[in-house]
């Protein structure tokens, strides 16, 4: 019997993207080439099997998963535990500004402590508390073999794949980098654990396997 899938996708870029803004849960919409990456990854995806698309409910993601939804003639179901990591007073911020600002939360979410993003926002382990059980609702709608497509956030992809390969959210992290606006990770869930087929997968053909190993 054939494994059951998840391919999980970045939403395409939206105008805070195109600024550099840390967007955290604030709902800003595509840009001009986000609607068009969109577009195209909602033709790669229409022959992929999908029998179910989830998404995050924040603009950027539902108007992605939008376009795929219609591609691949399913339903659209959106939920709001698959939002992005809420980071707190850094929304709306810039990189340089969120690290000349707070210096020292900085200095220890970059060595690798789980802290709250921004004060008042989520860690990572909080984050997962949302977002896996949303997960484990999509699989177990699925039919034994089937394929969902869940279109959510970078920082929140990498804590579903972290829970679900059962590694840390850093080391995964640092070993296989960034998702890419509308690009995805493939996942088969097996028996006895599951396993990451591809990541970085986008409509512009790249070998996503060498990327998990650099």
């Amino acid at each position: 019997m054939p494994a059951t899938s998840l391919i999980l996708m970045r939403h395409a870029e939206s105008t805070a993207n195109a600024l550099g803004l840390w967007q955290g849960q604030l709902d800003f919409p595509l840009s001009e080439a986000g609607r068009q990456q969109a577009d195209n990854a909602a033709r790669e995806l229409a022959g992929r099997g999908v029998q179910l698309v989830a998404s995050s409910d924040l603009e950027r993601a539902r108007t992605t998963a939008a376009a795929a939804a219609k591609a691949c003639r399913c339903d659209l179901r959106l939920d709001a535990r698959l939002r992005e990591m809420h980071v707190g007073e850094w929304e709306g911020l810039s990189t340089s500004s969120v690290s000349t600002e707070y210096p020292d939360a900085w200095r220890r979410m970059i060595s690798g402590e789980d802290i709250a993003r921004g004060e008042t926002g989520e860690t990572i382990a909080i984050a997962q508390e949302r977002l896996v059980p949303a997960i484990h609702d999509v699989i177990h709608s699925l039919p034994a073999g089937g394929t969902a497509l869940v279109v959510s956030h970078g920082a929140s992809i990498t804590a579903i794949l972290a829970s679900l390969l059962e590694v840390d959210y850093r080391r995964l992290r640092t070993l296989i980098g960034g998702l890419r606006n509308a690009h995805w990770a493939e996942v088969d869930l097996l028996e006895d654990g599951s396993v990451l087929r591809g990541w970085n997968i986008g409509a512009v053909a790249r070998d996503a396997h060498s990327e998990i190993q650099q």
